[in-house]
């Protein structure tokens, strides 16, 4: 059964070996000093300066010196700063929205390195300060006005050969070699390095601050060839604009030529009157639909009523039909009377005949959870137990609900069940790759209901917020990857604690289970739509809370 509540009141570069992909926004964004003298005039070559005592500080105490470059519209420059004392900082800011940070040029270098294309003619601000406040000594600044020929602009697609020579990008700075991307908002970009003469580092520079940077992406590329010490990066475009694409070897050590392929994806846009798009979006190569099955269960028949749980499974359907994610022809939603064996049932079989191996399924259920002895000819439960969902006139084992899924034929299936004991069908559920289970409680814990949140369940209500976008948040980008989901949730359930797990309560605590089997945090589960205009349509401003339980507040 589901346990009810008697409530009435209610971001890094990346250690060498290590394969993080995600965006890293750099230390103390939003820590750009405004210089209380004017800013130095910066000219082409390399200055001797020194960060102490009487300069400008910033809010964590930091030492900040800061120079003036005025570009042309389209003119480039590279920024670059080297100390033997130091670990510097870079910060440049200027016209169009150019606002880029660099702490380390690439992994294993403490030196920072910036490259700008204006997208507008005016007067840019090159600000140094060092990683440590309070931190004093000398350093060098370099600036260097760069040929538009070197390092060309790439539109789309592209596959080059391309050499770094011995050398450096300037004094005290390693080698490195550059692209810039011009890419359009909300376009996807799947960028891949490869060298058989030195180990690849790639990092991309938005205009906007962000960084995605990779050292090893730990595959063997499209024909198995190619080393896992090359670089990978997948990224999707926060904005329009030119991305900086650098690649350099690793700790600056090796040089020769090595290989650059960028694949793209075109945004993903919803056109007046769709109700999703028309083109694919979903899955781990974005080209599948999201199909449904949502269940759930207020108003039982023999047994206790629960508080909300058929709005889990309504307005779970809603959040995704509003967000553009899901036509009503795509869902499949029963509740109380109708949540019963027999439909469910043949909805899992209405799934296995629609779907296809692009798709993902999304599968939940609100409502009891309870637990039976194994049959005896099943002793795959080692705890001899089997959990249950409790349907509105009968149970489904989780082996059987398991096998009824295993008939479905899709690149991604998303298992989510708000209900006691459900912790218990991870080991039925993932022993396929391609599966995502989201289960309320551990195999041997009771669920609470969420009354504080008007939801019938925790996960419930932090799931319909997931998808909704507020999980899109490592970084905003349109895209829902695997990781930001199960993080998102996780983050629910902590912030929540103290509902869940009152203090100096006797029962088991209730914790989300939340495991990817076979799927990596980069994996993508769907994009969101977004306006002709290139930007992410809003977040909907509806309703997804349940009407207070009977008693009121």
């Amino acid at each position: 059964m589901k346990r009810r509540l008697l409530i009435t009141v209610f971001l890094v570069g990346c250690a060498h070996g290590a394969m993080g992909v995600a965006p890293v926004t750099e230390p103390v964004r939003d820590a750009f000093v405004q210089p209380s003298r004017p800013p130095v005039p910066l000219a082409d070559g390399v200055v001797n300066a020194m960060l102490e005592p009487g300069d400008d500080t910033d809010e964590g105490g930091r030492f900040a010196d800061t120079y003036l470059v005025h570009l042309d519209r389209d003119e480039r420059i590279r920024v670059w700063v080297g100390s033997q004392m130091l670990d510097t900082m870079l910060r440049v800011r200027g016209p169009g929205g150019v606002d880029l940070d660099n702490d380390d040029f690439v992994p294993g270098s403490l030196d920072p390195l910036i490259e700008v294309a204006a997208p507008e003619q005016g007067d840019f601000l090159v600000q140094v300060t060092a990683f440590a406040p309070g931190q004093a000594g000398p350093y060098d600044v370099g600036l260097q006005r760069l040929d538009p020929a070197v390092g060309p602009t790439v539109q789309g697609e592209t596959d080059q050969l391309l050499t770094i020579t011995p050398g450096g990008a300037g004094p005290g700075i390693a080698a490195g070699a550059s692209l810039w991307l011009d890419v359009r908002a909300g376009e996807r970009l799947r960028i891949r390095v490869n060298s058989a003469e030195f180990d690849t580092t790639a990092a991309v520079f938005a205009p906007g601050g962000e960084v995605w940077i990779n050292d090893d992406g730990g595959d063997a590329g499209p024909d198995g060839t190619e080393r896992p010490l090359d670089s990978t990066l997948t990224l999707v475009a926060t904005r329009a604009g030119l991305y900086h694409l650098l690649i350099a070897p690793y700790r600056g050590m090796g040089a020769g030529s090595f290989r650059v392929r960028v694949t793209s994806r075109p945004p993903v846009v919803l056109a007046p009157g769709e109700a999703v798009p028309s083109v694919g979006f979903a899955g781990r190569r974005g080209e599948g639909r999201i199909l449904g099955l949502y269940a759930g269960i207020s108003d039982y028949a023999d047994r206790s009523d629960l508080y909300a749980c058929a709005d889990d499974a309504t307005l779970l359907a809603r959040a995704f039909r509003e967000r553009g994610l899901q036509s009503p022809e795509q869902q499949i939603v029963l509740t109380d009377i109708n949540a019963n064996v027999a439909a469910f049932t043949a909805g899992l079989q209405q799934l296995a005949s629609r779907s296809t191996p692009q798709d993902v399924v999304v599968i939940f259920f609100s409502g009891h959870g309870g637990t039976e002895p194994v049959a005896e000819t099943d002793r795959a439960d080692i705890d001899g137990t089997d959990e249950t969902i409790v349907l509105y006139d009968n149970s489904l084992r989780d082996n059987e609900v398991v096998a009824l899924i295993d008939q479905i034929n899709a690149d991604l299936i998303i298992l989510a069940l708000d209900s006691c004991h459900s912790g218990g069908f991870a080991r039925d559920f993932l022993t396929r790759p391609g599966r995502i289970g989201l289960f309320s409680s551990d195999e041997d814990v009771l669920s609470d209901t969420a009354q504080p949140l008007l939801a019938g369940g925790y996960l419930s209500w932090t799931l319909r917020r997931a998808v909704l976008g507020e999980a899109d948040f490592r970084p905003t980008d349109g895209v829902l990857f695997a990781g930001e989901l199960t993080d998102f949730l996780h983050l629910g359930f902590v912030r929540h604690n103290e509902e869940i797990n009152s203090e100096g309560g006797t029962a088991p605590m209730q914790w989300l289970v939340a495991q990817r089997g076979s799927i990596t945090w980069n994996d993508t589960l769907w994009l969101y739509p977004r306006g002709p205009d290139g930007e992410l349509l809003p977040v909907p401003d509806i309703a997804l809370d349940s009407a207070p339980p009977s008693g009121g507040r």
